[in-house]
C-alpha cells in the first residue's frame, strides 16, 4: 500500500514524495491520466501542482472518476483547483499570489489539526477558486482567497499553497495529517528531516562499479558540493578517475587555483584544468537572451567532452563521464519526478535549461549522473556522510554558467504605463519606484516568465520593501524587485539608457564585486544558503545586486531579513570596500527582495 502522487507538472512534485518518505510513508508516482481502477493499492492520492490552467484547452488529461472514489484525495495548488471545479467552484484570474503568504485556517478539520490561527505558507498560483460549491472553505489567505477546502461528500481535501516546500512552516503537519488521520496509514519508519545517506552511498557505489567496471571515468568538478560528492562516490567505488575542472572564465576570483588545490588533495588525483576561457567568453557572455545563452553554453559544454577524451587518449568510446547533476537541475530544465531514466511525458515547464541537463543528448554514451534523484539538502547529507570538508559540503552553490548569468546584457525598454503603476504602488509606502530596462527569469504558477525588474529606493524599512515587492510581483508583469536602502530619486530616462561594457571587463569587475560581498558577509557572520551577485551597467554607472537567500533545497527561497539576518553595518562595509577597490566603477549596490516564486534563485 502507498500514497500515489499524480504528476501534473508542478515544480515541486518530487518534494511531495520526499516529505512523505521522510515521515515513513511509502510513495509511488503515476501520470495525471492514470485510471483509478489501476490504483488498487492506493491508501491515498495526491494531485500535484502544475504550470497550466485547468481552463486551458490543452490542460492535463485525468480520470474524472477519481473524484467519485472514496479513496482519500489531497489536491495541491493545481490539484485543489481541479477538485474545486469538480465540486462546483468557478475559476478566476483576479488574484495572484506568489511566495510568502499568510494563511488563516477557519476550521481545524482532520487536515488542518495542529496548525495555528495564522500560518506562513508558500503560494504559486495565478488561478483561484471562488467559495461556492459542494465543499467547505476551511481557510483563507490575507487576500481573502480560499486556500483550503474539504468536500462535503468524500474524504477529499485541497490546499492552494504548497505544504511540501520547506518555507511553508508547518507543511509537514498537513501531509502527516493526510496520511495518518485521513488515509489511516501508520509510518513504516519515521526519519524526520533526513534520509538514509549510508544506504544511498552503498547503492550508488554498487551502480558505479556495475556501469563502469574497469573503464576510465572523467569527472567534471566545479568545486561545489554536487560534483565533489559525485567524484567522491567514484573514488570510493575504486574507479580509474581523472577529475577535470573546466576553466571557462566565469567562476569566482582565483577559482581554478582553489579547485585544483582543494580537490587534488581531497581526491588523491591531480585535477586537470582545461582552459577554454576565450572560447566561452567570446561565444556566450554577451548574448542578451538568457535561454539562448544557456542553450549555447550547453552546446559548447558538450563539445568539451570530445576534447577531454582526445586529450587523454580516450576518443574510442572507452571513457565514462560523471557529472554532479541533481534533481533541481532536472526539474527546472523540464524533467518530471520519479526515477531518473523512466518515461517522461513532458508535463513540466522548462524554467531554465541547466547546462548539464541541456547537454545530456550530445555528451555521448557513458554519461553517468549518480545524484540525479537528490535535492540539494540531501546531497549535503551525503557529503557529510562521506566526510567531505565543510568548506565544500556547505559551500554556497555557484551556477554552472557562473558569471555569464550574473553579468546581464539584455536591454528591454519598459512600458510607460508600467512605469506609472510602479511609481504609484511604491509611493503609497513612502518610497520611490522605477522599472529597469532589464528582464529576469521568474517562476509564476509553475511556469517560466521573463519579466521586468523594478527598483525601489527609500529608508531602511525592510517590512515596507517586502510588501512593495509582493505587490509589484503579484499585480504587474514584474518578477524581480531590487531595493536600494537609502532615499534617492532617479530620472527614469537615465535608467533606461544603456552603456557599452565588454563581457570581459564586466565579468572581471563582477568577480571583484563578488569577492568583496562574500568576504564582508563572512567577516560579519552572515549565513546565506546562496549569495548571487549580479551586475549590469547603465548611463549612470554600474548597478550591483546582492541576491542572498534562505533556502534548504532551492526549490523555494526568500531573501535574508534585514537587519536581523543581514545587518545594515555589513551592507555599509560592502559599499565602503567597493568604493576603495573599484573607485568610480563601484556603482550602487542593491538587495534583491523577491521570493521564489515569483523570482528564481539566479537572475537569468
Amino acid at each position: 500500500m502507498a500514497i500515489y502522487v499524480l504528476e501534473f507538472g508542478g515544480q515541486h512534485t518530487d518534494l511531495i514524495g520526499n516529505r512523505m518518505e521522510e515521515m515513513g510513508f511509502p510513495v509511488k508516482y503515476a501520470p495525471s491520466d492514470v485510471k483509478i481502477s489501476d490504483l488498487d493499492d492506493a491508501d491515498g492520492i495526491i494531485l500535484s501542482g502544475g504550470p497550466k490552467s485547468i481552463q486551458d484547452n490543452d490542460a492535463y488529461a485525468f480520470d474524472p472518476t477519481i473524484f467519485h472514489s472514496r479513496t482519500p484525495l489531497l489536491g495541491i495548488c493545481y490539484g485543489m483547483q481541479l477538485l474545486g471545479r469538480h465540486l462546483g467552484a468557478d475559476i478566476h484570474r483576479r488574484t495572484r499570489e506568489y511566495g510568502e503568504t499568510l494563511f488563516y485556517p477557519r476550521e481545524f478539520d482532520e487536515l488542518l489539526t495542529g496548525l495555528s490561527p495564522k500560518e506562513i505558507v508558500w503560494m504559486n498560483h495565478g488561478d483561484s477558486i471562488n467559495e461556492w460549491g459542494i465543499f467547505t472553505v476551511t481557510g483563507y489567505t490575507q487576500k481573502n482567497v480560499p486556500a483550503s477546502i474539504a468536500s462535503i461528500q468524500y474524504p477529499h481535501f485541497g490546499v492552494q499553497f504548497h505544504p511540501e516546500v520547506t518555507h511553508t512552516e508547518h507543511g509537514k503537519i498537513i501531509l502527516r495529517n493526510f496520511a495518518e488521520r485521513i488515509c489511516g496509514m501508520r509510518p513504516q519508519a519515521r526519519r524526520e528531516e533526513m534520509f538514509d545517506a549510508g544506504k544511498f552511498i552503498d547503492e550508488a557505489v554498487y551502480r558505479l562499479k556495475q556501469e563502469v567496471g574497469t573503464g576510465i571515468v572523467v569527472v567534471y568538478t566545479s568545486g561545489g558540493v554536487d560534483s565533489t560528492t559525485a567524484a567522491m562516490l567514484a573514488k570510493i567505488a575504486g574507479l580509474k578517475m581523472q577529475p577535470v575542472y573546466l576553466e571557462m572564465g566565469n567562476g569566482r576570483k582565483n577559482e581554478a587555483r582553489y579547485v585544483q588545490e582543494a580537490l587534488s588533495k581531497l581526491l588523491g588525483d591531480n585535477v586537470y584544468v582545461h582552459d577554454r576561457r576565450d572560447y566561452f567568453i567570446g561565444n556566450v557572455a554577451e548574448l542578451p537572451d538568457p535561454e539562448v545563452k544557456r542553450k549555447k553554453f550547453a552546446r559548447l559544454y558538450s563539445d568539451t567532452r570530445g576534447e577531454i577524451d582526445r586529450m587523454f587518449g580516450l576518443d574510442r568510446g572507452e571513457a565514462f563521464l560523471i557529472q554532479g547533476t541533481i534533481a533541481t537541475d532536472r526539474r527546472e530544465s523540464g524533467r518530471e519526478a520519479g526515477k531518473y531514466g523512466q518515461e517522461d511525458k513532458g508535463t513540466v515547464d522548462s524554467i531554465k535549461t541547466h547546462h548539464n541537463v541541456g547537454a545530456e543528448a550530445t555528451l555521448g554514451q557513458g554519461n553517468i549522473l549518480p545524484l540525479a534523484e537528490l535535492t540539494k539538502d540531501r546531497v549535503r547529507i551525503v557529503a557529510r556522510e562521506l566526510n567531505i570538508p565543510s568548506e565544500i559540503s556547505e559551500r554556497s552553490p555557484f551556477p554552472g554558467l557562473g558569471m555569464y548569468v550574473r553579468f546581464v546584457t539584455g536591454l528591454y525598454l519598459p512600458d510607460r504605463h508600467m512605469v506609472t503603476e510602479v511609481s504609484q504602488i511604491t509611493s503609497a509606502y513612502g518610497m520611490h519606484g522605477y522599472v529597469l530596462p532589464r528582464k529576469s527569469v521568474g517562476l509564476k504558477g509553475d511556469s517560466r516568465v521573463f519579466e521586468h525588474a523594478a527598483l525601489i529606493t527609500g529608508q531602511r524599512n525592510w517590512t515596507s520593501a517586502r510588501k512593495i515587492s509582493k505587490a509589484l510581483i503579484e499585480d504587474l508583469d514584474i518578477c524581480r524587485v531590487l531595493f536600494l536602502p537609502y532615499p534617492v530619486a532617479f530620472e527614469q530616462e537615465a535608467l533606461d539608457a544603456s552603456a557599452n561594457y565588454t563581457a570581459r571587463e564586466g565579468i572581471t569587475r563582477l568577480q571583484e564585486v563578488t569577492d568583496v560581498v562574500e568576504t564582508a558577509m563572512d567577516e560579519f557572520g552572515v549565513v546565506s544558503a546562496q549569495t548571487s551577485v549580479i551586475a549590469f551597467g547603465g548611463a549612470g554607472g554600474w548597478l550591483n545586486v546582492i541576491r542572498d537567500v534562505d533556502s534548504v533545497d532551492f526549490r523555494t527561497c526568500r531573501p535574508l531579513r534585514k537587519p536581523d539576518e543581514f545587518p545594515w553595518e555589513c551592507y555599509d562595509d560592502i559599499d565602503r570596500r567597493l568604493r576603495e577597490r573599484l573607485g568610480k566603477d563601484a556603482g550602487v549596490t542593491t538587495f534583491d527582495v523577491s521570493d521564489k516564486p515569483g523570482g528564481t534563485t539566479e537572475w537569468e
